[in-house]
Protein backbone atom coordinates (compact mmCIF):
# COMPACT_ATOMS: atom_id res chain seq x y z
CA UNK A 1 0.00 0.00 0.00
CA UNK A 2 1.19 3.23 -0.47
CA UNK A 3 0.87 6.57 1.96
CA UNK A 4 -2.54 7.36 0.35
CA UNK A 5 -3.82 4.47 2.50
CA UNK A 6 -1.89 4.38 5.24
CA UNK A 7 -2.24 1.06 7.22
CA UNK A 8 -4.83 -0.48 4.85
CA UNK A 9 -3.41 -3.66 3.66
CA UNK A 10 -4.86 -7.09 3.01
CA UNK A 11 -3.64 -9.02 6.05
CA UNK A 12 -7.19 -8.31 7.59
CA UNK A 13 -8.27 -10.89 5.59
CA UNK A 14 -6.61 -13.55 7.38
CA UNK A 15 -7.68 -12.41 10.61
CA UNK A 16 -11.04 -12.31 9.37
CA UNK A 17 -11.19 -15.28 8.35
CA UNK A 18 -9.98 -16.98 10.98
CA UNK A 19 -12.33 -14.97 12.86
CA UNK A 20 -14.70 -17.27 11.37
CA UNK A 21 -12.99 -20.59 12.10
CA UNK A 22 -13.09 -22.14 15.61
CA UNK A 23 -16.05 -20.98 18.45
CA UNK A 24 -17.87 -23.96 16.87
CA UNK A 25 -17.95 -23.58 13.16
CA UNK A 26 -16.56 -27.02 12.61
CA UNK A 27 -19.60 -28.71 14.48
CA UNK A 28 -20.58 -31.78 15.54
CA UNK A 29 -23.80 -31.95 13.85
CA UNK A 30 -23.08 -35.20 12.09
CA UNK A 31 -22.31 -37.04 15.52
CA UNK A 32 -25.33 -36.12 17.21
CA UNK A 33 -26.92 -37.06 14.14
CA UNK A 34 -25.17 -40.44 14.49
CA UNK A 35 -26.27 -40.82 17.87
CA UNK A 36 -29.98 -40.46 16.62
CA UNK A 37 -29.60 -43.27 14.43
CA UNK A 38 -27.44 -45.21 16.67
CA UNK A 39 -30.60 -46.86 18.14
CA UNK A 40 -30.84 -48.70 14.68
CA UNK A 41 -27.98 -50.33 13.78
CA UNK A 42 -28.32 -52.05 17.81
CA UNK A 43 -31.88 -52.74 16.81
CA UNK A 44 -30.87 -55.17 13.84
CA UNK A 45 -30.54 -52.97 10.89
CA UNK A 46 -28.20 -53.80 8.51
CA UNK A 47 -24.69 -51.90 9.05
CA UNK A 48 -23.19 -51.98 5.45
CA UNK A 49 -23.20 -48.67 3.92
CA UNK A 50 -25.94 -47.02 6.21
CA UNK A 51 -25.82 -44.47 7.64
CA UNK A 52 -25.61 -45.42 11.07
CA UNK A 53 -23.15 -46.05 14.22
CA UNK A 54 -22.43 -49.73 15.52
CA UNK A 55 -22.56 -49.31 19.38
CA UNK A 56 -18.58 -49.71 19.91
CA UNK A 57 -18.10 -46.67 17.27
CA UNK A 58 -20.74 -44.14 19.10
CA UNK A 59 -19.24 -45.55 22.55
CA UNK A 60 -15.69 -44.78 21.37
CA UNK A 61 -16.90 -41.57 20.13
CA UNK A 62 -18.67 -40.09 22.76
CA UNK A 63 -15.69 -40.39 24.63
CA UNK A 64 -14.06 -38.28 21.90
CA UNK A 65 -16.95 -35.95 22.19
CA UNK A 66 -16.56 -35.27 25.81
CA UNK A 67 -13.09 -35.47 25.80
CA UNK A 68 -13.23 -32.52 23.65
CA UNK A 69 -15.53 -30.31 25.39
CA UNK A 70 -13.20 -30.62 28.33
CA UNK A 71 -10.34 -29.77 25.62
CA UNK A 72 -8.68 -32.41 26.22
CA UNK A 73 -7.47 -32.38 22.14
CA UNK A 74 -4.79 -34.85 22.90
CA UNK A 75 -6.61 -37.62 24.29
CA UNK A 76 -9.18 -37.18 22.26
CA UNK A 77 -6.79 -37.67 19.01
CA UNK A 78 -5.10 -40.65 19.86
CA UNK A 79 -8.86 -42.52 20.22
CA UNK A 80 -9.81 -41.44 16.82
CA UNK A 81 -6.13 -42.47 15.40
CA UNK A 82 -6.54 -45.93 17.08
CA UNK A 83 -10.12 -45.90 15.84
CA UNK A 84 -10.23 -45.06 12.31
CA UNK A 85 -7.77 -48.29 11.19
CA UNK A 86 -10.90 -50.40 12.28
CA UNK A 87 -13.40 -48.81 10.25
CA UNK A 88 -14.78 -49.75 6.50
CA UNK A 89 -12.67 -47.92 4.02
CA UNK A 90 -15.58 -45.96 2.30
CA UNK A 91 -18.25 -46.24 5.18
CA UNK A 92 -20.32 -43.81 7.15
CA UNK A 93 -18.79 -44.57 10.31
CA UNK A 94 -15.09 -43.66 8.53
CA UNK A 95 -16.33 -40.17 7.26
CA UNK A 96 -17.98 -39.79 10.75
CA UNK A 97 -14.46 -40.42 12.28
CA UNK A 98 -12.31 -38.07 9.63
CA UNK A 99 -14.56 -35.19 10.50
CA UNK A 100 -14.23 -35.70 13.80
CA UNK A 101 -10.59 -35.89 13.53
CA UNK A 102 -10.98 -32.68 11.41
CA UNK A 103 -12.60 -30.98 14.37
CA UNK A 104 -9.98 -32.27 16.63
CA UNK A 105 -6.81 -31.13 14.71
CA UNK A 106 -8.53 -27.77 14.23
CA UNK A 107 -9.42 -27.14 17.40
CA UNK A 108 -5.47 -27.66 17.93
CA UNK A 109 -5.19 -25.00 15.34
CA UNK A 110 -3.30 -27.78 12.77
CA UNK A 111 -5.30 -26.47 9.92
CA UNK A 112 -3.84 -28.00 7.07
CA UNK A 113 -4.11 -31.20 8.90
CA UNK A 114 -7.92 -30.70 9.91
CA UNK A 115 -8.16 -29.99 6.13
CA UNK A 116 -6.48 -32.87 4.53
CA UNK A 117 -9.18 -34.91 7.22
CA UNK A 118 -12.11 -32.66 6.62
CA UNK A 119 -11.40 -33.21 2.91
CA UNK A 120 -11.42 -37.44 3.02
CA UNK A 121 -15.03 -37.63 4.88
CA UNK A 122 -16.69 -35.25 2.25
CA UNK A 123 -15.02 -37.47 -0.33
CA UNK A 124 -16.48 -40.42 0.55
CA UNK A 125 -19.88 -38.81 0.12
CA UNK A 126 -21.54 -40.93 2.79
CA UNK A 127 -23.01 -37.89 5.26
CA UNK A 128 -26.52 -36.82 5.53
CA UNK A 129 -26.61 -33.75 2.64
CA UNK A 130 -27.54 -31.03 5.51
CA UNK A 131 -24.08 -32.40 7.46
CA UNK A 132 -21.91 -32.50 3.81
CA UNK A 133 -22.85 -29.19 3.20
CA UNK A 134 -22.18 -27.99 6.36
CA UNK A 135 -18.43 -29.81 6.24
CA UNK A 136 -17.96 -27.99 2.71
CA UNK A 137 -18.16 -24.80 4.15
CA UNK A 138 -16.03 -25.76 7.21
CA UNK A 139 -13.15 -27.45 4.71
CA UNK A 140 -12.95 -24.23 2.41
CA UNK A 141 -12.26 -22.07 5.96
CA UNK A 142 -9.75 -24.38 6.60
CA UNK A 143 -8.15 -24.26 3.14
CA UNK A 144 -8.16 -20.15 3.93
CA UNK A 145 -6.66 -20.73 7.21
CA UNK A 146 -3.94 -23.06 5.25
CA UNK A 147 -2.99 -20.98 2.72
CA UNK A 148 -4.92 -22.86 0.26
CA UNK A 149 -7.02 -20.52 -1.54
CA UNK A 150 -7.66 -22.08 -4.46
CA UNK A 151 -8.71 -25.24 -2.84
CA UNK A 152 -10.84 -22.88 -0.96
CA UNK A 153 -12.92 -21.52 -4.64
CA UNK A 154 -12.94 -25.01 -6.01
CA UNK A 155 -14.91 -26.03 -2.41
CA UNK A 156 -17.07 -23.11 -2.29
CA UNK A 157 -18.17 -23.22 -5.50
CA UNK A 158 -19.72 -26.42 -4.87
CA UNK A 159 -21.12 -25.14 -1.59
CA UNK A 160 -23.00 -22.40 -3.41
CA UNK A 161 -24.59 -24.78 -5.90
CA UNK A 162 -26.11 -26.53 -2.62
CA UNK A 163 -27.08 -23.34 -1.22
CA UNK A 164 -30.92 -21.66 -0.52
CA UNK A 165 -29.74 -18.74 1.02
CA UNK A 166 -25.81 -18.05 1.49
CA UNK A 167 -24.81 -16.34 4.80
CA UNK A 168 -23.25 -12.96 4.54
CA UNK A 169 -20.19 -15.09 5.82
CA UNK A 170 -19.80 -17.52 2.91
CA UNK A 171 -19.60 -14.54 0.17
CA UNK A 172 -16.50 -12.86 2.53
CA UNK A 173 -14.86 -16.19 2.33
CA UNK A 174 -14.90 -16.52 -1.40
CA UNK A 175 -13.95 -12.77 -1.48
CA UNK A 176 -11.53 -13.60 0.74
CA UNK A 177 -10.00 -16.38 -1.41
CA UNK A 178 -10.17 -14.47 -4.05
CA UNK A 179 -7.75 -11.75 -2.22
CA UNK A 180 -5.70 -14.35 -0.64
CA UNK A 181 -5.40 -15.05 -5.41
CA UNK A 182 -4.61 -11.51 -5.87
CA UNK A 183 -7.86 -12.51 -8.42
CA UNK A 184 -8.82 -8.89 -7.19
CA UNK A 185 -11.85 -8.05 -9.73
CA UNK A 186 -13.28 -11.29 -8.94
CA UNK A 187 -13.13 -10.88 -5.01
CA UNK A 188 -14.83 -7.78 -5.54
CA UNK A 189 -18.42 -8.91 -6.20
CA UNK A 190 -18.72 -11.37 -3.19
CA UNK A 191 -17.59 -8.78 -0.89
CA UNK A 192 -20.22 -6.21 -1.92
CA UNK A 193 -22.85 -9.21 -1.28
CA UNK A 194 -21.54 -9.85 1.97
CA UNK A 195 -21.39 -6.57 2.95
CA UNK A 196 -24.78 -6.01 1.61
CA UNK A 197 -26.24 -9.32 3.85
CA UNK A 198 -24.51 -8.45 7.14
CA UNK A 199 -26.84 -7.47 9.38
CA UNK A 200 -23.60 -5.66 11.07
CA UNK A 201 -20.72 -3.81 9.95
CA UNK A 202 -17.53 -6.12 10.14
CA UNK A 203 -15.29 -3.23 10.03
CA UNK A 204 -12.26 -6.10 8.60
CA UNK A 205 -14.73 -6.64 5.84
CA UNK A 206 -14.85 -3.25 4.54
CA UNK A 207 -11.62 -3.17 5.05
CA UNK A 208 -10.48 -6.57 2.81
CA UNK A 209 -13.27 -4.77 -0.18
CA UNK A 210 -11.30 -1.34 -0.13
CA UNK A 211 -7.97 -3.14 -0.66
CA UNK A 212 -9.21 -4.65 -3.50
CA UNK A 213 -10.39 -1.98 -4.84
CA UNK A 214 -6.87 -0.13 -4.12
CA UNK A 215 -5.07 -3.12 -5.40
CA UNK A 216 -7.10 -2.87 -9.13
CA UNK A 217 -6.25 0.84 -8.69
CA UNK A 218 -10.09 1.41 -8.98
CA UNK A 219 -9.53 4.98 -6.85
CA UNK A 220 -13.45 5.87 -7.29
CA UNK A 221 -14.40 2.07 -5.69
CA UNK A 222 -11.76 3.32 -3.03
CA UNK A 223 -13.33 6.50 -2.71
CA UNK A 224 -17.31 4.77 -2.42
CA UNK A 225 -16.25 2.11 0.34
CA UNK A 226 -14.41 4.77 2.72
CA UNK A 227 -17.23 7.15 2.27
CA UNK A 228 -19.49 4.59 4.08
CA UNK A 229 -16.24 3.84 6.50
CA UNK A 230 -16.02 7.28 7.75
CA UNK A 231 -20.00 7.20 8.60
CA UNK A 232 -19.72 3.28 10.48
CA UNK A 233 -16.30 3.70 12.03
CA UNK A 234 -15.65 7.98 12.08
CA UNK A 235 -13.33 7.39 15.33
CA UNK A 236 -10.78 5.36 12.57
CA UNK A 237 -8.23 7.09 10.19
CA UNK A 238 -10.62 6.78 7.21
CA UNK A 239 -11.08 10.47 6.98
CA UNK A 240 -7.16 11.21 6.23
CA UNK A 241 -7.95 8.16 3.66
CA UNK A 242 -10.58 9.28 1.74
CA UNK A 243 -9.15 13.18 1.18
CA UNK A 244 -6.11 11.16 -0.16
CA UNK A 245 -8.30 9.30 -2.34
CA UNK A 246 -10.42 12.66 -3.38
CA UNK A 247 -6.79 13.98 -4.12
CA UNK A 248 -5.94 11.23 -5.99
CA UNK A 249 -8.89 11.77 -8.10
CA UNK A 250 -8.38 15.41 -8.34
CA UNK A 251 -11.20 15.99 -6.58
CA UNK A 252 -9.42 18.70 -4.52
CA UNK A 253 -12.40 20.55 -2.60
CA UNK A 254 -13.84 16.87 -1.91
CA UNK A 255 -10.76 16.23 -0.54
CA UNK A 256 -10.81 19.71 1.90
CA UNK A 257 -14.19 19.31 2.84
CA UNK A 258 -13.65 15.90 4.13
CA UNK A 259 -10.81 17.19 6.45
CA UNK A 260 -12.60 20.41 7.49
CA UNK A 261 -15.51 17.86 8.52
CA UNK A 262 -13.11 16.11 10.33
CA UNK A 263 -11.74 18.65 11.51
CA UNK A 264 -14.84 20.01 13.35
CA UNK A 265 -15.39 16.80 14.28
CA UNK A 266 -12.47 16.61 16.95
CA UNK A 267 -11.35 13.58 14.95
CA UNK A 268 -7.42 14.89 13.31
CA UNK A 269 -5.37 15.56 16.01
CA UNK A 270 -1.87 14.18 14.01
CA UNK A 271 0.40 17.15 13.04
CA UNK A 272 0.70 15.41 9.47
CA UNK A 273 -3.03 15.97 8.93
CA UNK A 274 -3.55 18.98 10.52
CA UNK A 275 -0.95 20.11 8.18
CA UNK A 276 -2.32 18.85 5.01
CA UNK A 277 -5.82 20.42 6.08
CA UNK A 278 -3.67 23.78 5.99
CA UNK A 279 -2.22 23.03 2.86
CA UNK A 280 -5.80 21.93 1.23
CA UNK A 281 -6.49 25.65 2.44
CA UNK A 282 -4.11 27.14 0.35
CA UNK A 283 -4.31 24.98 -2.20
CA UNK A 284 -8.30 26.14 -2.64
CA UNK A 285 -6.57 29.79 -1.86
CA UNK A 286 -8.48 30.05 1.51
CA UNK A 287 -5.09 31.57 3.29
CA UNK A 288 -7.05 32.70 5.69
CA UNK A 289 -8.63 30.26 7.12
CA UNK A 290 -5.11 28.25 6.62
CA UNK A 291 -3.01 30.80 9.22
CA UNK A 292 -6.11 30.38 11.84
CA UNK A 293 -5.39 26.86 11.61
CA UNK A 294 -1.78 26.97 12.47
CA UNK A 295 -1.86 29.37 14.84
CA UNK A 296 -4.55 27.18 16.94
CA UNK A 297 -3.04 24.10 16.63
CA UNK A 298 0.87 25.58 17.42
CA UNK A 299 -0.88 26.89 20.46
CA UNK A 300 -2.03 23.43 21.38
CA UNK A 301 1.34 22.24 20.71
CA UNK A 302 -0.18 19.87 18.48
CA UNK A 303 1.72 21.42 15.38
CA UNK A 304 5.61 22.23 16.07
CA UNK A 305 6.86 25.53 15.49
CA UNK A 306 9.89 24.98 14.07
CA UNK A 307 11.20 26.85 11.39
CA UNK A 308 9.70 24.92 8.53
CA UNK A 309 6.04 25.36 9.84
CA UNK A 310 6.18 29.07 11.16
CA UNK A 311 7.47 29.97 7.51
CA UNK A 312 4.26 28.50 6.15
CA UNK A 313 2.09 30.17 8.62
CA UNK A 314 4.03 33.02 7.30
CA UNK A 315 3.36 32.73 3.92
CA UNK A 316 -0.73 32.14 4.60
CA UNK A 317 -0.78 35.45 6.69
CA UNK A 318 1.19 37.20 3.53
CA UNK A 319 -1.80 35.24 0.85
CA UNK A 320 -4.42 36.73 3.63
CA UNK A 321 -2.98 40.01 2.97
CA UNK A 322 -2.17 40.21 6.77
CA UNK A 323 1.38 41.60 6.45
CA UNK A 324 1.61 42.79 9.95
CA UNK A 325 0.84 38.68 11.44
CA UNK A 326 2.64 37.85 8.31
CA UNK A 327 5.94 39.46 9.38
CA UNK A 328 5.51 38.55 13.20
CA UNK A 329 5.53 35.29 11.54
CA UNK A 330 8.77 35.26 9.51
CA UNK A 331 10.48 36.87 12.36
CA UNK A 332 9.37 34.10 14.41
CA UNK A 333 10.83 31.70 11.86
CA UNK A 334 13.95 33.68 11.65
CA UNK A 335 14.74 33.15 15.37
CA UNK A 336 14.08 29.12 14.83
CA UNK A 337 16.71 29.06 12.63
CA UNK A 338 15.18 29.44 9.17
CA UNK A 339 17.25 29.75 5.81
CA UNK A 340 18.22 33.46 5.22
CA UNK A 341 15.81 33.93 2.57
CA UNK A 342 13.27 34.69 5.32
CA UNK A 343 14.95 38.04 5.29
CA UNK A 344 14.03 38.73 1.98
CA UNK A 345 10.53 37.98 2.57
CA UNK A 346 10.11 39.83 5.69
CA UNK A 347 11.75 42.86 3.46
CA UNK A 348 9.29 42.65 0.48
CA UNK A 349 6.60 43.02 2.93
CA UNK A 350 7.66 46.18 4.60
CA UNK A 351 8.32 47.31 1.17
CA UNK A 352 4.50 46.56 -0.05
CA UNK A 353 3.61 48.66 3.30
CA UNK A 354 6.31 51.44 2.11
CA UNK A 355 8.43 51.07 5.14
CA UNK A 356 11.50 51.80 3.80
CA UNK A 357 13.98 52.05 7.11
CA UNK A 358 12.30 48.58 7.88
CA UNK A 359 12.92 47.01 4.82
CA UNK A 360 16.76 48.40 4.93
CA UNK A 361 17.07 47.37 8.35
CA UNK A 362 16.35 43.80 7.83
CA UNK A 363 18.78 43.74 4.69
CA UNK A 364 21.59 44.77 5.89
CA UNK A 365 21.55 42.36 8.93
CA UNK A 366 20.66 39.22 6.43
CA UNK A 367 23.43 40.22 4.54
CA UNK A 368 25.48 40.94 7.11
CA UNK A 369 24.80 37.06 8.47
CA UNK A 370 25.46 35.69 5.38
CA UNK A 371 23.59 32.33 3.74
CA UNK A 372 21.95 33.82 1.16
CA UNK A 373 22.63 31.31 -2.21
CA UNK A 374 21.87 34.63 -4.32
CA UNK A 375 22.74 37.79 -2.59
CA UNK A 376 22.11 39.95 -5.79
CA UNK A 377 18.08 40.47 -5.06
CA UNK A 378 19.11 41.37 -1.55
CA UNK A 379 21.33 44.05 -2.28
CA UNK A 380 18.68 45.19 -5.14
CA UNK A 381 15.96 45.52 -2.34
CA UNK A 382 17.96 47.36 -0.24
CA UNK A 383 19.34 50.11 -3.19
CA UNK A 384 15.35 50.22 -3.82
CA UNK A 385 15.28 50.99 0.18
CA UNK A 386 18.30 53.00 0.29
CA UNK A 387 16.98 55.12 -2.63
CA UNK A 388 13.04 55.52 -0.97
CA UNK A 389 14.93 57.03 1.80
CA UNK A 390 16.83 59.74 -0.37
CA UNK A 391 20.22 58.01 0.76
CA UNK A 392 21.24 57.51 -2.62
CA UNK A 393 25.22 56.96 -1.60
CA UNK A 394 24.50 54.29 -0.22
CA UNK A 395 21.77 53.11 -2.74
CA UNK A 396 24.51 53.30 -5.20
CA UNK A 397 26.45 50.95 -3.50
CA UNK A 398 23.84 48.39 -2.66
CA UNK A 399 23.33 48.79 -6.62
CA UNK A 400 26.99 48.25 -7.42
CA UNK A 401 27.25 45.06 -5.30
CA UNK A 402 23.74 44.18 -6.96
CA UNK A 403 25.61 44.56 -10.35
CA UNK A 404 27.97 41.94 -9.26
CA UNK A 405 25.38 39.20 -9.54
CA UNK A 406 24.23 37.55 -12.59
CA UNK A 407 20.78 37.66 -11.50
CA UNK A 408 20.02 41.02 -10.65
CA UNK A 409 22.75 42.50 -12.72
CA UNK A 410 20.75 44.06 -15.13
CA UNK A 411 18.15 45.53 -13.03
CA UNK A 412 20.66 47.13 -10.93
CA UNK A 413 22.50 48.75 -13.54
CA UNK A 414 19.27 50.25 -14.69
CA UNK A 415 19.10 51.92 -11.06
CA UNK A 416 22.50 53.17 -11.48
CA UNK A 417 21.91 55.08 -14.44
CA UNK A 418 18.59 56.68 -13.08
CA UNK A 419 20.93 57.65 -9.94
CA UNK A 420 23.09 59.27 -12.52
CA UNK A 421 20.36 60.94 -14.17
CA UNK A 422 18.85 62.06 -11.21
CA UNK A 423 22.54 63.04 -9.49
Amino acid sequence: MSAILPGVTLLGTKHAVAALLLSGVLMLSALDVSVAQAGHAHGGQPQGQSRALSPQVYQQLTQVRDLMEQSQYAAAEKILHGLLPQLAARGYEKAIGLQTLAHVQASRNRYPEAAQSLQESVALGMLPEDVQQQARYDLAQLYLASDAPGEAVAVLETWFEHADQPPAAAHFLLGAAYVQLKQYRKAIVPLQRALEASQTADETWYQTLLAAHYELASYTGCAEVLEAMVRLFPDRDYWQQLAGIYLTLKRDERALATLELAYRQQRLKREQDLLQLAQLYLAQDIPFKAAQLLETEMGRARVDGDAHNLELLASAWADARERAKAVAAYQRAMRAGADASIGLYVAQLYIEDERWQDAAAVLESTLKHGGLIEPGDAWLLLGVARYETSAFDAARSAFDEAARYPDAHSAAEEWLAHLQEKL
